[in-house]
């Protein structure tokens, strides 16, 4: 079966495997978890880090509630970085959108009122 681009985007580094060896190892220690994440933050393997916390909540053993606050964590940088990368808006400001209809509205009844002059 051949890999599509999308398991390899999501293939982990070497260091990033290495981080998460040092979290299973130092489960409690809030630093382990940080310098982790940031990891993979730092290398685009935000999914990496999410799948590896899913998988212990889903192991069910004891250590869902650090998981599930680091796959929080996770989702927060995640949902920073989407927002951070949105494309400027090309919406105009609902005020220049009123005034520009106001001044429509006035240059169109003042060529009826012209007009009705004329007539």
């Amino acid at each position: 079966m051949s890999e599509t681009k999308d398991d390899e985007s999501s293939r982990p580094d070497s260091g990033t495997e290495v981080a998460w060896g040092l979290v299973l190892a130092n489960w409690d220690d809030p630093v382990a978890h940080k310098r982790f994440v940031t990891l993979c933050h730092a290398t685009g393997a935000l999914a990496y880090a999410g799948g590896k916390y899913r998988e212990v909540v889903n192991a069910a053993d004891g250590r869902e509630t650090i998981a599930r606050e680091q796959i929080d964590a996770v989702i927060a940088l995640a949902a920073a970085d989407l927002f951070a990368h949105r494309p400027p808006s090309t919406r105009r400001a609902p005020i220049a959108r009123i005034v520009l209809t106001v001044i429509s509205a006035g240059a169109l009844l003042y060529t009826v009122r012209l007009l009705l002059e004329f007539l």
